[in-house]
C-alpha cells in the first residue's frame, strides 16, 4: 500500500521540487523496507526515524513545520488527483475562511468499478441528490450530507457541510498546521499518549475535545480508492459525481 502512495506521489509531484521530510515511527522490522521506497521519490528528501508512537511523531513534526498548511493521510489507501493545484485550491480555501473553516477532506467514493474492456477504473467520487429545499451528497459512508453551499477555486469544486462525521478524525485532510497540532495535543493529554484508536473514538461522537463542527469536501477530480491491482496495471480512473432526481 505504502509503495502504491508513493508512486502516486511521485506521479504528481515529480517536477514541483517539492521537499519531503519523513519522520518513520514504524516499528524497527519494517524501517529496511520502507526507506528505500522514500529515496525512489526523486525528491529532495530528509529521512529520520523516531521511537515514537503515531500521535508524538505527527505531533512533533507539525510543530517543527514552518508551513502554514499540511496534508495528513490516516487511512491506507492510494490518493488520485493529489495534485499541486488541488493542495492550492484547498489552502485557498481555508485562507478565504481562516477562522471559520479548519478542515477539507477527500472522502471514499460511493463505488468503483474495474472496467477490463476499456482498461479503466470508473469511479463514483459521490451522488447528489436534488430536492425542493435542499441538496444532500452521499460519499463511501453514511448519512448524506446536506450541502450549505459550494466553492469552485480553480479546477475544483468543494462543498461545505455541517460536520456529521468523525470529530477530529477523518481519511485524510488539510489543514491550518498549528491548528491540528493544538487539536491532537490536547486529545493526547486528554485521552491517549499512544493510541490513535483511543482518540479517534473519543472524538467520534462529536461531543468530546475541539472537534470541526463543518467541513469542506472536494466534490470533483480527488478521491481515495484502495483497487490496487487496475491502477499497477495501468488502467485509466475516470472520476465522476452522480445525479441522483
Amino acid at each position: 500500500m505504502l509503495t502504491e502512495t508513493l508512486q502516486t506521489l511521485k506521479g504528481a509531484l515529480h517536477d514541483t521540487a517539492v521537499p519531503v521530510r519523513v519522520i518513520d515511527a514504524s516499528d524497527p522490522s519494517y524501517l529496511s523496507e520502507i526507506k528505500p521506497l522514500f529515496a525512489q521519490l526523486g525528491l529532495p528528501l530528509i529521512y529520520e526515524t523516531a521511537p515514537l508512537h503515531l500521535p508524538a511523531a505527527c505531533l512533533q513534526m507539525l510543530r517543527a513545520s514552518r508551513q502554514r498548511y499540511s496534508y495528513i493521510q490516516l487511512d491506507d489507501a492510494v490518493t488520485l488527483g493529489m495534485r499541486a493545484e488541488f493542495f492550492e485550491a484547498a489552502c485557498a480555501l481555508l485562507e478565504k475562511y481562516d477562522g471559520v473553516l479548519n478542515v477539507v477532506s477527500i472522502e471514499l467514493p460511493v463505488s468503483v468499478e474495474v472496467n477490463e474492456a476499456e482498461r479503466a477504473v470508473d469511479i463514483v467520487m459521490c451522488r447528489q441528490r436534488n430536492s425542493r429545499h435542499r441538496i444532500d451528497y452521499s460519499f463511501g459512508m453514511d448519512p448524506p450530507l446536506t450541502l450549505l453551499w459550494k466553492e469552485k477555486i480553480g479546477d475544483y469544486e468543494f462543498g461545505i457541510f455541517e460536520n456529521r462525521f468523525y470529530g477530529f478524525y477523518f481519511h485524510n485532510l488539510v489543514v491550518p498546521t498549528q491548528d491540528y497540532a493544538n487539536r491532537l495535543e490536547w486529545y493526547m493529554q486528554h485521552t491517549s499518549q499512544t493510541s490513535v484508536h483511543e482518540i479517534e473514538l473519543a472524538a467520534a461522537d462529536r461531543t468530546t475535545g475541539p472537534y470541526w463542527t463543518h467541513l469542506a469536501i472536494c466534490l470533483s477530480k480527488v478521491c481515495m480508492v484502495v483497487v490496487m491491482e487496475a491502477l499497477r496495471a495501468g488502467y485509466q480512473p475516470r472520476i465522476r459525481c452522480e445525479l441522483i432526481q
